[in-house]
């Protein structure tokens, strides 16, 4: 079963184009500009529901005062961009609901991360470092099944 979650997470990977980076920053193309995403969303919304479900899909936060979000990706691939979100009470919460699929998640550096999800037959890694003083905190919640979540800090 781990070698099968293996292979799942490679093919997705060749499927799935890498994200691009810029100066140490977060980039994305614009799906209007040459990109093969099919499903784009921007919030601005202090809690939100994302949804993807046998797509790729590229969502942008853009909230003053980013409180809950909740993730739900199924059979496909999720990139959510919090780069331009505020957390103004010092604490936010990532509901995660992960299987068979990917999500990353572009998180400040600036922001800790607490991990209290369930990952079963996946992974939840992060990337680069970030440079948090401690505060604010984003909790990982929910639950990763034969799918991998990724935190790049930016």
């Amino acid at each position: 079963v781990l070698g099968a979650a293996a292979f799942g997470a490679i093919g997705l990977s060749i499927i799935f184009k890498d994200r691009h980076m810029r100066n140490g920053s977060c980039y994305v193309e614009h799906p209007h500009h040459g990109s093969k995403t099919e499903n784009y969303e921007e919030v601005t919304d202090s809690q939100f529901v994302f949804s993807t479900s046998f797509s790729s899909s590229v969502k942008y936060v853009k909230s003053d005062d980013f409180k809950n979000a909740r993730i739900n990706c199924s059979f496909g691939e999720m990139k959510v961009y919090f780069d331009d979100a505020m957390i103004q009470n010092g604490e936010a919460v990532i509901d995660l609901n992960v299987k068979f699929g990917g999500a990353e998640l572009f998180i400040p550096k600036t922001w800790s991360v607490m991990n209290h999800a369930n990952a079963a037959f996946g992974a939840i890694e992060e990337k680069n470092r970030n440079a948090s003083n401690g505060a604010p905190v984003v909790k990982l919640i929910g639950d990763v099944s034969f799918g991998g979540v990724t935190i790049i800090y930016c």
